[in-house]
């Protein structure tokens, strides 16, 4: 019996310890990966294309209510995003080119630049993806400023206002 309940207690303590890890898999302030991806339309799109522009990485997949829930909360923020040049990049993760073109046939948003790329997986390995959806803010300089889950508008609205006025007080700082 003592043997039964030493082996449970190991069992409990690895996947509590080991397999338990926070949302994000990315540091705060760290380069995120640069990858390169081609668009629907064939384009080769990379990550470092954008930079010096805030970017939001979404990463998820078309049958995913959590990952078209934070679809629906960006898309309501599209007069922001456009206003101040933010490109939306989304990057579905292992789903077919139609399964990808059926879902954004549905779905109603514009305004703003929206990127999306078919990954069959070299970003799911190099942002080490186990959780969706995932949503990344990124600086000017590719830098990870946040990385989350779940996130309602007013939430992604904030922290595009925090990076904003980051990016203007360092560029203050340098005149």
């Amino acid at each position: 019996m003592n043997r039964k309940r030493s082996f449970a207690l190991r069992v409990f303590l690895f996947f509590s310890l080991f397999l338990a890890a926070p949302v994000s898999a990315l540091e705060i302030g760290t380069t995120a990966p640069d990858f390169q991806l081609k668009t629907l339309d064939g384009r080769d799109v990379r990550l470092s294309d954008y930079q010096n522009r805030i970017i939001l990485l979404k990463l998820g997949t078309v049958w995913c209510p959590s990952c078209q829930e934070v679809s629906k909360e960006i898309c309501g923020l599209d007069r922001l995003l456009a206003k101040n040049n933010i490109v939306v990049i989304e990057v579905f993760l292992q789903d077919s080119e139609s399964g990808i073109r059926d879902y954004l046939r549905n779905r109603d948003c514009g305004g703003f630049e929206n990127v999306v790329v078919r990954d069959e997986g070299q970003v799911r390995q190099a942002y080490d993806v186990y959780l969706i959806p995932r949503l990344l803010f990124l600086d000017g300089d590719l830098r990870v400023r946040r990385d989350v889950s779940r996130i309602s508008g007013r939430e992604i609205a904030k922290e595009i206002e925090k990076i904003m006025t980051r990016k203007s007080e360092v560029a203050g700082g340098a005149e």
